[in-house]
């Protein structure tokens, strides 16, 4: 028992070298360690375009991930790829950048062209799975089984969205429950890292992000090792705390959401991985799918440091 928990411990420690990519995110977390991860996040924050700008930054690291997408089109998902590339390589002249909707009606500007040069580069550690209404978790554990067999690699995970894979069960809660456990289930067999993307309830869209936010959430919180969720940083503010009634909170969030960027927080619910919460601040762009860091955003929250193994 002895030598298996060691075995244990350092086949843990030696596949948690993965980076987000995110480096504020990094600056706290470390890494990404083998677990279960879920996001969630109301309309308009962006959580694909979050999960999809990790995935791009993990592949750039020689990371093998797979994406699961069940609501949008692989073409979707590579234009929004490429539009985020466009900007970081316009920066001082934005007005250069294309939107995804422009390159897929056929800009062939030379920035998309450059962009779409640098993105084939990376696709070789990119499986993009274009779900639909159908793909359940059989699906999904069949496709990660046979890509381990054939390239003998463990990949990162990535399901987009949660409550969209299918399972012919009574109620929302138990499909929900189900999935999440399956998806618990596969990230244990392969020592994995799984991120799931997850709605949350409309009726808490006017509150600061929790538990009681997910949909059909029991097993999300008991389940998943890590929590995140993404919010307005309005939702912190003395202006929207202390307002009145629920139409002043309404003005103020469509205000946030009608800047660009929008300022956006990662919210931790739960991390077993070290410090049990923290937040960073976001600029997201949502016209050229593109989060970057909010420098002028301050966390209280202390840095988590990498474990090391005591011999």
């Amino acid at each position: 028992m002895k030598s298996d928990m060691r075995h244990d411990m350092v086949s843990f420690i030696n596949s948690s070298s993965v980076k987000t990519g995110y480096q504020n995110l990094d600056a706290i977390i470390g890494n990404l360690y083998p677990g279960f991860y879920v996001l969630g996040a109301g309309s308009s924050l962006g959580k694909t375009t979050f999960a999809l700008q990790m995935a791009d930054q993990l592949i750039q690291d020689a990371e093998q991930v797979i994406y699961f997408t069940m609501e949008q089109s692989r073409l979707e998902l590579i234009t929004k790829s490429l539009s985020r590339m466009t900007a970081l390589k316009c920066r001082t002249n934005p007005a250069l950048a294309r939107t995804a909707i422009q390159i897929r009606k056929g800009d062939s500007s030379q920035v998309v062209q450059d962009a779409y040069h640098d993105y084939l580069n990376d696709t070789d550690y990119l499986t993009i799975i274009e779900g639909d209404f159908s793909t359940d978790m059989n699906a999904i554990n069949k496709i990660v089984d046979d890509f381990v067999k054939q390239t003998g690699q463990v990949p990162v995970i990535i399901v987009d969205y949660l409550q969209i894979v299918q399972e012919d069960l009574p109620t929302d809660k138990i499909k929900v429950d189900y999935i999440t456990k399956k998806l618990k289930i596969l990230q244990r067999k392969y020592n994995a890292i799984v991120i799931a993307i997850s709605s949350i309830n409309r009726g808490n869209y006017m509150l600061p992000i929790d538990f009681e936010s997910f949909k059909e959430s029991g097993s999300i919180e008991y389940s998943a090792d890590v929590v995140w969720g993404l919010q307005l940083q309005i939702m912190n503010d003395h202006a929207f705390t202390s307002a009145k009634n629920v139409t002043q909170r309404r003005k103020l969030i469509a205000a946030a959401k009608a800047t660009s960027p929008r300022k956006v927080e990662l919210v931790c619910l739960k991390n077993r991985f070290g410090i049990a919460s923290y937040s960073c601040g976001f600029l997201y762009y949502p016209q050229y799918d593109l989060f970057t860091p909010d420098q002028n955003y301050t966390s209280q929250m202390p840095v988590c440091p990498t474990p090391r193994l005591i011999v």
